[in-house]
């Protein structure tokens, strides 16, 4: 027979796979081969260890799934030095009914609800654009836009007009980053950076910032590969050079930029760490963390003290769905920063998936759970990729449709990105992730998302500030009309009373009673 023979303690962790809380015990199954004969007193030890405790203290025992076989009794066994030993014992060669304990039943599917049947013919007929409806939710949907790629100076473009048309906001794919605004040290190139805000300014559109601190696509007089300190700076060198990066970035763009992610992927993939410890991250290697921890820290501080309005973003990617590991250690930081006053409004959920891998209900926990710490959590880069065939793309039209419904639903989500415009543009080559196709036609996933939206927007909501916004605005993104019993109407009319809500560009809401004489 086999047994487990641990050096250390045997210990208890009252955490499921999926990191919540858990009555359940472990379970030993004892399996008998074929044929194998046993006889009253023959004795099996299961598991021996120098110890026995809980993680988290409080009893517990295993529980033993016996074969269907014989009759069994179970020992268990501390000595005077904690030494641990579990053993059974057959008592008798006749069949007690043991083995007729029920397995449990450890698959479980992804929780996910039916959605209503998409009719994408019957969506057609709505040709409301996107921003509408989230506008009507007091929230932003957007994209990133590739300045190198897109003419966003000419509103006649098709690209530019598509997108003014659909989103009410946006976000430079590239133009923004550390290597395309600092190229040389101390030397700062804005130009394209400019170039997607005047667009967004000529469209009422809110912009986010991408991105300050990244390992990736950062200047060779940096670093060589992003992960080294290539140069042998010593810590106070490498802050003074990030200190300097965010004061004139930020600084530039301070009441224009709405929203930053201040630090991107700052996360290993590897957080097994959280198996053992239920606090625990690791953080990547990189040319910042070679500074140490506290790079985090400066970088919230820095950004905040260059435009305290901003909202600031903590962003990673494979931390979308509760229970896993790596979104467990997600939550683990940021919930350690807010807790040390860090000036971390929230956190962004890239959202980069493959079609039928949602999880809509581990997607809605981790943003209500955010929720209850205070924090904003975003959608920031969504794209589903897939192999494009009939039944891949009504799978990809429903998963948009969900994911659009948990963003407008929370309160704590007040955007959804996407991330680029057409599938010819996309970083994930040959994964066909976006609403339109090369050519400009909406795929079934532009009218999934577009339903998410429009039902959403049609549910009753209250006309109030969002949650976590920040204290002023800078300009307005939007404005709606409604009348004194709530409905929504095109405009404002003379000789009448009406609500005008306007959004302004950082999230919050200024609802006033006009009278129109």
């Amino acid at each position: 027979h086999d047994k487990v023979i641990v050096g250390g303690n045997v210990v208890y962790y009252n955490i499921d796979e999926s990191f919540a809380e858990t009555d359940k015990m472990p379970q030993i199954h004892i399996i008998l081969k074929e044929g194998a004969t046993l006889k009253t007193g023959d004795q099996l030890t299961l598991v021996e260890s120098a110890g026995r405790s809980a993680l988290n203290g409080g009893q517990w025992q295993f529980e033993i799934r016996y074969p269907q076989a014989y009759t069994w009794e179970v020992e268990e066994t501390t000595d005077a030095e904690g030494k641990y030993t579990l053993k059974v014992r057959v008592v008798s060669e006749d069949y007690s009914g043991q083995g007729e304990a029920g397995y449990e039943d450890d698959d479980e599917d992804n929780g996910n609800e039916d959605i209503p049947q998409l009719d994408i013919e019957a969506e057609m007929a709505y040709n409301t654009p996107l921003r509408t409806y989230a506008e009507k939710n007091n929230k932003f949907v957007g994209t990133c836009v590739p300045v190198w790629n897109i003419n966003v100076d000419d509103d006649n473009d098709a690209k530019t007009k598509l997108i003014a048309e659909q989103f009410n906001m946006v976000v430079c794919e590239n133009e923004m980053k550390f290597d395309a605004t600092e190229p040389s040290q101390g030397e700062f190139d804005y130009y394209h950076g400019d170039r997607l805000v005047n667009f967004a300014n000529r469209h009422g559109m809110r912009v986010r910032g991408h991105a300050l601190v990244w390992h990736s696509q950062v200047p060779g007089w940096l670093t060589s590969d992003g992960n080294k300190n290539s140069f042998n700076r010593s810590r106070e060198e490498l802050l003074a050079i990030m200190k300097n990066h965010i004061e004139n970035v930020v600084g530039h763009w301070k009441g224009k930029v709405a929203e930053w992610d201040v630090c991107n992927e700052v996360l290993s993939d590897d957080q097994s760490a959280v198996r053992t410890d239920p606090n625990a991250y690791t953080l990547r290697p990189s040319v910042w963390q070679s500074i140490g921890e506290d790079f985090l820290d400066s970088a919230f501080v820095w950004a905040h003290r260059a435009d305290p309005d901003a909202v600031l973003i903590l962003n990673d990617y494979g931390v979308e769905f509760q229970g896993q590991a790596k979104a467990e250690a997600f939550y683990n930081l940021a919930k350690y920063l807010k807790e040390k006053g860090v000036p971390i409004d929230g956190v962004g959920l890239q959202c980069h998936l493959d079609v039928g891998n949602v999880d809509i209900n581990k997607l809605k926990a981790t943003i209500d759970r955010f929720n209850a710490i205070g924090l904003r959590c975003v959608i920031t880069e969504l794209d589903l990729g897939m192999d494009d065939n009939e039944a891949n793309r009504m799978q990809q039209a429903k998963d948009y449709y969900n994911i659009a419904r948990i963003a407008m639903e929370a309160d704590n989500c007040n955007e959804l990105m996407i991330w680029g415009l057409t599938d010819a543009m996309t970083w994930r080559g040959g994964r066909n992730p976006l609403l339109y196709d090369s050519d400009l036609t909406p795929k079934p996933a532009y009218y999934g998302l577009h339903q998410g939206l429009r039902e959403t927007s049609s549910a009753p909501t209250a006309i109030s500030p969002l949650p976590y916004g920040k204290p002023s605005a800078t300009h307005v993104v939007a404005e709606t009309y409604y009348n004194l019993q709530g409905q929504r109407i095109t405009s404002s009319a003379a000789d009448s009373i009406y609500i005008t809500s306007q959004l302004m560009s950082d999230g919050s809401v200024r609802n006033k009673k006009v009278i129109n004489r």
